[in-house]
């Protein structure tokens, strides 16, 4: 093949390749023309717009367009308006937060963006905002948090820069032993400066759910046996199946399946989703949250990992509703649920479940004495007001006064290092405890400096 010929076939090549990226790109640019996409920006005069694909920009085509409608952010110099704020009129400076990644399926981390989120959380302070644009500000380093979702990070972040004053924070909702990130906690030694997860240690809480106390609670072991006695509805009537399971991961680390596979040899236990029978599809769960718990009397809340807190929605949600859930967990369910209104299973074998569970179902008196608690505590589980409650307690601690430098010189130590999870070689129980309590994290895990 001659030089001109391949330098041709090279030409043609290219211009497929160009015409394959650009015309969807220029197609989205003329099918947006409706503004939906538009923002005026004091960039109007160079009039670009801006695309973000994968966190990277494409400057493309003409017209004051950026961003997609979803991002649904004010102008540029309004944020800044915002962030330097006017004390003589009474409009306070505010600390910013910068999403470097997204959190799963919410690039706003089920919160939101700007000011206005905190004002409707109501949080005790509300001076800070919130963005995931890394252009509101003139660099990375004058942010005064940047949010990192760990374990959806695909790669290390690359920070040019940061300041002294700033809060790396590691996110993360996901037990340790489900790791999507490229990078293991290893690599990011003294690169975080706070936690916000679902452990109680966290320097951030961000829980799953929590259990509110009502002010008729009953106090004292002698007031809960009584209101144990005197439940009047009988939540068994019209109940004709026993046990039901969603489930999605049929292999996991707690070994679940397999306490799941001898207790189904000995009791009446459904299962639905993709380790089941199908049932209904994601969006509809709600619905059939509401349907089961109709027909069945108990609801396996069985976590896909043995590790300290971490007790997940598939609790709260079920505590909810009129259907007792038999956990399967190695949180502290004593500390955060009403006496007596859940089973652990790890206290049984699958067999002396099944017979325990013949039991309540064979008399409705003791069964419905796990409902005893309805009047008094309250459920919540709804996944922004759990968001809600950890960003509000972000932003009161960036506007407290700094009282000492902190960083994580050991993350993995801190968040895993093998010891924070429980994963049984063989399948064996009961499991009475967990040894989380005997262990301590290395002193120097975590690097504290007076200021």
């Amino acid at each position: 093949m001659t030089t001109s010929a391949a330098l041709s076939r090279w030409s043609r090549k290219s211009s497929t390749t160009v015409l394959l990226y650009a015309l969807p790109l220029v197609l989205l640019i003329v099918l947006t023309g409706d503004n939906r996409l538009s923002r005026s920006t004091d960039l109007s005069a160079r009039q670009v717009a801006e695309f973000y694909v994968d966190d990277h920009v494409i400057i493309a085509g003409v017209g004051n367009q950026s961003q997609y409608a979803y991002w649904d952010r004010p102008d540029r110099e309004v944020d800044l308006a915002l962030i330097r704020g006017d004390e003589k009129n009474g409009k306070p400076a505010l600390k910013t937060i910068l999403y470097w990644n997204g959190l799963f399926y919410y690039p706003d981390y089920a919160f939101g963006r700007g000011r206005q989120p905190f004002i409707d959380a109501k949080c005790p302070v509300t001076t800070c905002l919130a963005t995931d644009d890394p252009y509101l500000l003139d660099s990375v380093d004058q942010y005064d948090a940047v949010m990192f979702h760990w374990p959806s990070l695909c790669d290390y972040p690359y920070v040019a820069s940061r300041s002294e004053h700033q809060l790396f924070v590691m996110v993360s909702d996901e037990s340790p032993q489900w790791r999507f990130s490229g990078y293991k906690l290893p690599f990011y030694k003294d690169f975080f400066n706070l936690t916000m997860t679902y452990r109680r240690d966290s320097d951030i809480e961000w829980p799953y759910g929590q259990v509110e106390v009502l002010p008729s609670a009953p106090v004292g072991e002698e007031e809960v046996r009584a209101a144990r006695l005197n439940v009047t509805r009988n939540y068994a009537a019209g109940k004709s199946k026993l046990a039901v399971w969603f489930v999605s991961h049929c292999k996991t680390d707690s070994r679940r399946e397999f306490y799941v596979h001898v207790l189904k040899q000995h009791s009446r236990i459904d299962i639905f989703g993709k380790c089941g029978k199908p049932f209904c599809s994601f969006d509809q769960l709600n619905d059939c949250y509401q349907r089961i718990e109709l027909d069945y009397k108990f609801y396996l809340s069985f976590e896909n990992s043995l590790c300290r807190d971490y007790i997940t929605e598939k609790f709260f949600n079920l505590l909810d509703r009129n259907i007792v859930p038999i956990v399967y967990g190695a949180g502290n369910y004593e500390a955060i649920a009403p006496p007596h209104s859940y089973i652990d299973a790890l206290k049984y074998t699958p067999v002396q479940l099944a017979k325990y569970l013949d039991i309540l179902d064979k008399n409705d008196t003791l069964y419905n004495e796990y409902f005893w608690w309805k009047p008094f505590y309250k459920s919540h589980y709804d996944y922004k007001e759990m968001a809600n409650i950890a960003f509000c307690q972000l932003c009161q601690q960036l506007n407290q006064p700094r009282t000492h430098l902190q960083w994580y010189h050991d993350i993995d130590a801190w968040y895993d290092g093998g010891n924070h999870c429980h994963k049984p070689n063989r399948f064996k129980v009961p499991i009475k405890q967990f040894d989380f309590d005997n262990y301590t994290i290395p002193a120097d895990a975590v690097v504290k400096i007076p200021l």
